[in-house]
């Protein structure tokens, strides 16, 4: 149960030198350590669906509250930010795992042209944010009756 592997991109994080890479990495990290890299801890989980009238995005930010999150878009990139509070440690534990990133973490993406500004809403419950990004309602070509003389 010690050596559990998190696939943070679908491949097997096996190769010549894995082996040797992951026990010179438990003396940098900690004496007790994993495959997780620190990039893989800070990254947010996030579903983005299209469908003809807007974009929902949904990312699992657990154990952050709402004031630690923030998010903008700027020239059609939305950037989804958190950053949580790092808790106060007792230094007269000794630690034998720290997993929990305590820093900030942040994803960004290009969105289509097409969005409304305007009228992104957003609700945050239980550590998922959801965001419904409308788009602009399509101009629709209108045709002209033109006289010929």
């Amino acid at each position: 149960m010690n050596n559990l592997v998190r696939i943070a991109d679908g491949r097997w994080p096996r190769g010549l030198f894995s082996d040797v890479d992951g026990i010179l990495r438990g003396f940098y990290d900690s004496p007790v350590s994993t495959w997780n890299t620190s990039a893989d801890r800070r990254r947010l989980a996030m579903d983005v669906v299209e469908d003809d009238t807007a974009y929902v995005v949904t990312a699992d930010m657990p154990g952050m509250s709402r004031d630690e999150v923030s998010v903008t878009i700027d020239k059609n990139v939305l950037t989804i930010s958190a950053e949580p509070k790092e808790e106060v440690s007792h230094n007269e534990r000794k630690v034998l795992r720290h997993e929990r990133y305590s820093g900030k973490c942040a994803r960004s993406f290009r969105l289509g042209e097409d969005i409304d500004e305007d009228k992104v809403s957003a609700e945050y419950r239980d550590g998922v944010l959801r965001l419904a990004i409308p788009k602009k309602a399509a101009v629709a070509p209108r045709q002209v009756e033109v006289k010929i003389n």
